[in-house]
């Protein structure tokens, strides 16, 4: 293939305006094209005509560590405390993907999960005693006689 500025030469030389992954521009030159400096002129208003074309975006990094969002997005870890309010907006849709809910959805400790449940328990509690579902209010009085036990005989000696 020929010299894509002289056309006399076979070209050996590639140049190749990327933005990201996408190859936006390339340009085939000679050993002496790109020796002579031609290229640094041509590429240099290559440069320049598609910057204004295409604006290329500055690339979000935090201000402390450094990091930047691509780095973030490939390894998954952040590299200092102030990377949680730079990457907040990814972080949440990092959280919104895992959990699908903006917040951790996960498992609570054994004890909240208890206190959770009693709190709920109590209330249908008192909903069906209201209502005078007296069947549905003795079953929901078993259930939280049966969850509060253990801790009844924590604080006794046994």
């Amino acid at each position: 293939m020929k010299c894509e500025l002289c056309g006399k030469r076979e070209a050996t030389v590639l140049y190749a305006l990327k933005k990201g992954k996408t190859v936006l521009f390339h340009l085939k030159l000679c050993p002496e094209c790109a020796r002579k400096g031609l290229k640094d002129k041509v590429i240099d208003g290559l440069n320049k005509f598609l910057e204004l074309l295409l604006p290329v975006k500055e690339e979000k990094k935090c201000p402390d560590c450094g990091l930047s969002k691509e780095e973030f997005k490939e390894t998954g870890f952040l590299g200092c405390p102030r990377c949680y309010s730079t990457f907040r907006k990814e972080i949440e849709g990092l959280v919104k993907k895992i959990q699908f809910a903006p917040y951790h959805k996960g498992r609570l400790p054994t004890r909240l999960e208890k206190l959770r449940e009693e709190r709920i328990l109590k209330k249908l509690l008192q909903d069906a005693i209201e209502e005078e579902r007296f069947e549905d209010a003795g079953e929901l009085k078993e259930k939280l006689d049966k969850l509060l036990s253990p801790r009844s005989h924590v604080g006794k000696g046994s």
